[in-house]
């Protein structure tokens, strides 16, 4: 497994231990539709309020806008950026211009609801209980976005 398989490994195990069988990675929740072709997003956490549709980014900050895009065509209105600072140059400026992002693209449709965090650990430096923390705390808040 490469080192990026395991950063989102690292999300994935978080995430299950957080929603348990409610995060779900098959394709029939993750399958983002474009005009002739099509993307996968890392996963759909099911949520009674809403389904909140899950990109796990640890790569450079161009990739990661692509999978803004992927992210913000999913179905789901509500969205999560979990930003890995493993191979990022400045994690804070991206997650800055993904916030960015995602609120220019909200004007297209406003009835999203985001949420960008940053972990503090990684796949190679693992830190579950901050990060437990910090994926709580933004799925809870997502749940209750209307």
């Amino acid at each position: 497994m490469s080192i990026l398989g395991s950063h989102d490994r690292y999300v994935k195990n978080l995430l299950k231990k957080l929603v348990g069988h409610r995060f779900d990675t098959s394709r029939y929740y993750t399958l983002v539709e474009y005009a002739g072709g099509y993307a996968q997003i890392d996963g759909v956490i099911l949520s009674p309020s809403g389904n909140i549709a899950v990109e796990i980014e640890s790569r450079t900050a161009k990739q990661v806008r692509g999978a803004i895009l992927d992210l913000f065509f999913h179905e789901a209105k509500k969205k999560l950026l979990i930003i890995v600072p493993e191979h990022m140059y400045d994690p804070y400026t991206l997650k800055k211009d993904s916030e960015y992002i995602l609120n220019e693209l909200k004007k297209i449709k406003p009835d999203i609801a985001f949420k960008v965090v940053i972990l503090r650990g990684s796949g190679s430096n693992p830190k579950p209980n901050d990060d437990l923390m910090i994926l709580d705390k933004a799925i809870k808040e997502l749940q209750t976005t209307k």
